[in-house]
């Protein structure tokens, strides 16, 4: 091969000058092999601009090269050359595009250094821009034409290098066009769910060419997996509403056309439940007391809670009810709430029903079980059966009695054998809570009316108890005055239908806390006992 020209070591070389600076000489003996040069190959979106790299190996002692790339008009347009290594520009390297021919168009570049230079395998040389319009083109080395100059290294010593077979040292770039994005198809899914419902799924048949997915889903939806698949899961929040789901999918190139919309409702829950009105105090046995909320948007039925002891005798499920309150009933709230087929609404403001004792009391067509303990109160008069009622204590059963005046017992009145019935007239005020039994009435039916004139009780003398807060919303404090330090306690509570749900033994100690949070709302009787002391009290439970 012959020395390189001088003219490729100027910077002002010309142009045609540069097609010719390196040609073989057939008596130069090759000492070094080329670098080989590699044109990337990529995938580009039509009508965009990609950029080829090339990238080069066994790039050692090198001064000078040119590089011709050949390719299809039709199918790309040169554009520009970026990213040139710093190698290059230290003398300056020369890029021009020329037309071969109508179906061949060529880039051309040339760099000389007096100073061979030496880069790491894998450095890029430059990034040829092109603009891709359609199909899989070549861009292709030619390393025939002009003798093979227009693609040749020299080395240190000016003198090009072996560079055949050209498949070796030049590789050519092959572009490939990213497919189109396919349309969307129907989604698939439950069009009708109710806020708040989780884990729904929804799907759309895979997109041909799509590499992710983009989806919309009505306010109120989150998407909590598979957001870029075409399988979603959606939880509905609280305040969830109706709308259309749809679908598109994505690759670089850009996205795909919609799906059909999917048409999604949204049932509601139903709204808060508003304030609640009615007679705010009622006496123990009162009857047809109502109470009304307003109308629950999107309710479908309503659910209320009443007091210890109350019992809603029509308009359970409606927005207004009636409540008979039974001669044990006991002081509470009301509340309520609206649902329907998606769950329920939020609760309404509690509204305090305060209980107090009945002037008289008609206790007709009743049973004491056994096991069952139960206190009746009012403030004058309490009549049991008569006019063909009934009465009637079990063997097991106990019942107390309490009344200011008059305590009545017409025929109808049993006390089976082994039932207890216990009756008294009060003096203090100090209403159910059950005394130890002063009086057993075997199981004779008759005229009792003589008991009234039973002696009135009075406080027991002895220590002294307390409780608070009572009412109370679940915690209450019992303490204790003129208990011996070394003397066992017992409590017992009892809910108002005689079952016991808390007992504890204890000593040394001024005061025990106990907790009915978990027990439902209602009055419950407390019974204390010690070396020669006995004490029930009532507490109620919010």
């Amino acid at each position: 091969m012959n020395r390189l020209t001088g003219g490729l070591m100027k910077k002002n070389v010309s142009i045609f000058l540069l097609s010719t600076i390196l040609l073989f000489s057939a008596y130069h003996t090759f000492s070094q092999n080329a670098p080989i040069t590699t044109a990337g190959s990529v995938q580009a979106c039509p009508d965009s601009l990609t950029s080829i790299p090339i990238i080069v190996d066994d790039f050692t002692s090198i001064s000078a090269l040119t590089l011709r790339l050949d390719y299809d008009p039709s199918l790309l347009t040169y554009a520009n050359v970026t990213h040139i290594n710093p190698i290059l520009n230290i003398t300056g390297v020369f890029f021009y595009q020329t037309i071969v021919s109508p179906n061949v168009h060529m880039i051309k570049i040339a760099w000389t250094d007096l100073t061979a230079r030496t880069l790491p395998n894998g450095s890029k040389l430059f990034d040829i821009q092109l603009y891709y319009i359609s199909g899989s083109p070549t861009v292709s080395f030619n390393n025939t034409s002009n003798a093979g100059g227009d693609c040749e290294y020299a080395g240190g010593d000016g003198y090009a290098l072996n560079d055949m077979p050209t498949a070796t040292y030049y590789i050519d770039a092959q572009i490939t066009g990213s497919p189109q994005v396919g349309p969307a198809g129907t989604i698939a899914g439950t069009s009708t769910v109710c806020q708040g419902q989780a884990g729904v799924i929804y799907t759309v048949p895979a997109i041909p060419n799509a590499q992710w997915y983009t989806w919309t889903i009505p306010s109120g939806g989150t998407i909590v997996s598979g957001s870029s698949s075409n399988s979603i899961t959606v939880d509905f929040s609280t305040s969830a509403s109706s709308g259309n789901i749809s679908v598109f999918g994505s690759n670089l190139c850009g996205g795909g056309t919609p799906s059909p919309d999917f048409p999604l409702t949204v049932d509601p829950l139903p709204d808060p439940a508003g304030t609640i009105t009615g007679t705010a105090t009622v006496s123990q046995g009162q009857t047809g007391v109502v109470y009304t909320v307003p109308p629950i948007p999107n309710a479908q039925w309503y659910t209320w809670t009443v007091p210890a002891g109350a019992t809603i005798v029509s308009g359970s499920l409606s927005n207004s009810i009636s409540v008979d309150f039974s001669a044990t009933a006991s002081s509470g709230i009301i509340t309520v709430y609206g649902s329907n087929a998606c769950g329920d609404g939020a609760l309404s403001p509690p509204f305090p029903v305060t209980v107090g004792m009945a002037t008289q009391i008609e206790l007709t067509n009743i049973i004491i079980p056994n096991g069952t303990t139960i206190c009746y109160d009012a403030t004058q008069t309490i009549i049991l059966a008569g006019n063909g009622t009934y009465f009637t204590v079990e063997n097991g059963g106990s019942v107390t009695l309490i009344a200011g005046l008059n305590i009545k017992m017409l025929p109808g009145t049993t006390v089976q054998p082994g039932g207890y019935m216990h009756a008294y007239i009060t003096t203090t005020g100090q209403f159910c809570p059950p005394v130890p039994p002063i009086v057993a009435v075997n199981g004779s039916e008759g005229s009792t009316e003589g008991l009234a004139t039973i002696t009135p009780f009075t406080e027991l003398a002895g220590p002294k108890v307390k409780i608070y807060p009572n009412p109370t919303s679940g915690s209450f404090t019992m303490e204790f005055t003129g208990l011996a330090e070394t003397t066992p306690a017992y409590v017992e509570i009892y809910s108002i239908m005689g079952n016991k749900i808390i007992s504890r033994t204890f000593s040394g100690t001024n005061s025990e806390v106990f907790n009915l949070s978990e027990k439902p709302s209602g009055l419950y009787f407390v019974k204390i006992a010690s070396e020669g002391f006995s004490r029930t009290l009532k507490v109620v439970k919010q």
